[in-house]
Parts: structure tokens; C-alpha cells; sequence
């Protein structure tokens, strides 16, 4: 693609200049690719956290919440983090998409709003079944069911959604009561091994692909 200066006018030459460093920038922009989004950066989650077998959910129940995490993050964060400037929100994001993935790693909502938040792209709100307050409580009782079970995956879980109900909702004053006692005996939620995308500090199988090898 070539670019032409005409003369003809005594400030042709400061215009022409002009344009040539313009097309330049617009070139060298279009060459770096779609835009980031402002300090969200959720490593692909490769493998779970939890053993599904073992897990004291149905398929169906851990499909359900992965959507409810997923469409919260859309519905109640995604403005903050396309914005920028909320580093918490970002962060809060990037934790609860990360279990969306580890419960159901082909959900839909988590996975285009992980596309759209990395290239700075501002998801469409999607239909939610509860209000954030509502949600929290309906974690909040299903961490403490979860916290029954005897399986180590089924406390994992309960103690992820236990932060979770509290950062949706403070005023959920059971829901911090408990997470603050927890926290206090050591037992808080290791984010950085749910988030960091790395295998070998996750012990269960590795995650199926979202498409069959043998598809194209």
C-alpha cells in the first residue's frame, strides 16, 4: 500500500508529513493485533482443581453454578474491568471465571467472556437467574452442605465458594462470620493454585478439550 503527498498549497508539506506519520501509527497498530483489556490476564486453565468423580455434586449442579459464577462476572463486573481502573474487580473476575472453568471447563459465558475481557471487549449482559444477594446466600448454604462431605475436593470447593458468597455480598453476615474464622485458622482458599493455569500444581486429569482432537 503506497501513500501520496500532493502539493499545491504552501503547507502541503507539514500536512503530508502528518499523514505519513498517521498511516504509520494506523499500520503498526494494525499489525500488533486486537487490543488487551486493561489488566485482565486469566491463564487458560488446562487442567481441575477437583476430581468430578469424587465431587459431591451432580454434572448438572456443577454445570449451574459455573453459569451463575460466569454471568455474575459478566453482569456485575464486566463494566470495572473493561474499565481498568478497579484492580479488585479485575482480580475478583479473573478468581471466579477461573472456578467457572475448573467446574465446567466448556462453558459458554466463561469462555467468551475470557475472550472479550482479554481483547478489551466489553460482554453483553446475559440472563441471570438470582440477584447478587440471592446468589450469595444460595453459595453461602451450598458451601456449608459442601463442608459435610468427607472428600477433600468437596471442602476445596466449599471454601472457593465461600469467598466468593462473601465478596458478592459483605452484608451476608453468616456467610462472613464463618469465612473470617476460617480465614483466621489458616484454611482460606489458594487462589493462585486455582488461577495459575499450571499443571503440574493440579493434581486431577486434565481437563477434556472444548473440541475433539479429531475435529476440526
Amino acid at each position: 500500500m503506497s501513500f501520496r503527498c500532493h502539493s499545491g498549497y504552501r503547507s502541503s508539506m507539514p500536512v503530508c508529513a502528518f499523514g505519513v506519520v498517521l498511516f504509520f501509527l494506523l499500520e503498526a497498530s494494525a499489525m500488533a493485533g486486537p487490543a488487551k483489556g486493561s489488566g485482565y490476564n486469566l491463564p487458560e486453565i488446562k487442567y481441575s482443581l477437583f476430581n468430578f468423580k469424587d465431587l459431591g455434586l451432580m454434572t448438572i449442579e456443577r454445570e449451574k453454578i459455573a453459569e451463575q459464577l460466569a454471568s455474575y462476572v459478566v453482569n456485575e463486573l464486566g463494566p470495572r474491568v473493561i474499565a481498568g481502573s478497579d484492580t479488585k474487580s479485575i482480580r475478583l473476575a479473573e478468581k471466579i471465571l477461573g472456578l467457572a472453568f475448573h467446574l465446567d471447563p466448556k462453558n459458554k459465558t466463561a469462555v467468551v467472556a475470557d475472550f472479550q475481557f482479554k481483547r478489551g471487549i466489553s460482554p453483553e449482559k446475559v440472563e441471570a437467574d438470582y440477584k447478587p444477594e440471592t446468589l450469595s446466600a444460595l453459595l453461602y448454604k451450598r458451601s456449608e452442605l459442601l463442608f459435610q462431605q468427607e472428600g477433600s475436593s468437596d471442602k476445596t470447593l466449599a471454601r472457593y465458594l465461600l469467598y466468593i458468597a462473601v465478596e458478592m455480598n459483605p452484608h451476608n453476615v453468616d456467610a462472613v462470620y464463618d469465612y473470617e474464622i476460617m480465614r483466621r485458622d489458616g484454611r482460606a482458599p489458594d487462589w493462585n493454585s486455582l488461577i495459575s493455569g499450571d499443571g503440574t500444581k493440579l493434581t486431577s486429569p486434565k481437563l477434556p478439550p472444548a473440541i475433539p482432537e479429531n475435529e476440526e
